[in-house]
């Protein structure tokens, strides 16, 4: 329990999750996969001032996302290795103005009552600095929903500031709004969320730590077929990348707390893998650096 938190920061984000079946329809209620956290950026930027990469840099990475919960929608509990993602992203800074981001997510291992495609959607977005300090990002991505059951699609705009106490410390506000969507071949349900963000940030070039909390409002949702009730939720994550120089190589590692709803209460939650249910997740991820067209000063300025 993280008790109440309030942040201040302007506009609109998206991200997560709607829908859901009634507690007679129990045994469908599991889900796909967007993740229960807000969308972000490059571990590595978490160590720097800028919001965004350096004009020309070229980050292709993946990662092993452990999931565990005490219990899934079907009222299993989830170990450590029961349920494996695999994400994959490549990330982009196209000029100083623009950065862009695409992905994947498969699921290279499930628990024995699940039978599900190993691939389980992808997402894109964009990232525009204003300033120093701000930037504006839009996030969309869809998948299939489990059971073959139909799909879902989600959409999260949102407006940053990242501001720098010293050389070593910074401070990150997010906020937005965000809208999922999911279409059952039967019905369909749509949920509206405020997000806020708020992330203290650790480290230099080398490498660096962060620990950031979500916070989500629900703004409206309809439904048409089983009943929809979401909470209020809160989801906690903190991690640590390291950035060894000269090698163009980062790993990173984090551990999320994921807030969604209550298993006896079905309708509190959503049908989704990661983050549909209250759990803990596992990420260790690496990726690698290429400067193609990046200049010295910005090399300089950020990672090197």
């Amino acid at each position: 329990m993280l008790g109440r938190l309030r942040f201040a920061a302007p506009v609109f984000v998206a991200l997560s999750a709607p829908a859901l079946a009634a507690a007679q329809q129990v045994e469908i209620q599991q889900m796909s996969l967007a993740g229960g956290a807000s969308h972000d950026g490059s571990a590595a930027s978490k160590a720097t001032r800028s919001p965004i990469l350096p004009a020309g840099r070229l980050e292709l990475g993946g990662e092993l996302a452990f999931l565990t919960a005490d219990r899934d929608l079907l009222g299993e509990e989830l170990k450590f290795s029961d349920v494996v993602l695999m994400p994959l992203h490549v990330r982009m800074a196209v000029s100083k103005w623009l950065e862009l981001s695409a992905g994947t997510s498969l699921l290279i291992k499930q628990s024995e009552s699940m039978d599900e495609p190993v691939w389980q959607g992808a997402h894109g977005g964009l990232r525009v600095p204003f300033g120093a300090h701000f930037a504006g990002s839009v996030f969309f991505g869809g998948g299939p929903l489990m059971f073959d059951r139909g799909h879902f699609w989600q959409q999260e705009s949102s407006l940053l500031m990242r501001l720098s106490a010293n050389d070593w410390m910074r401070f990150e506000l997010r906020a937005g709004y965000t809208l999922t969507a999911l279409r059952y071949d039967d019905g369909s349900s749509t949920l509206h969320e405020l997000m806020t963000h708020g992330e203290i940030q650790f480290g230099e070039k080398g490498g660096g730590a962060w620990v950031g909390v979500d916070y989500y409002i629900p703004l409206a949702s309809t439904t048409r077929g089983p009943a929809f009730d979401p909470n209020n939720r809160i989801n906690l994550v903190v991690g640590c990348v390291l950035s060894p120089r000269d090698t163009g190589w980062d790993l990173y590692l984090s551990y999320g707390v994921v807030d969604r709803g209550n298993v006896d209460r079905p309708e509190t939650t959503v049908p989704i893998l990661s983050g549909g249910f209250d759990q803990r997740q596992f990420t260790l991820g690496v990726q690698h650096r290429f400067d193609l067209f990046a200049s010295k000063k910005d090399r300089d300025r950020d990672f090197d």
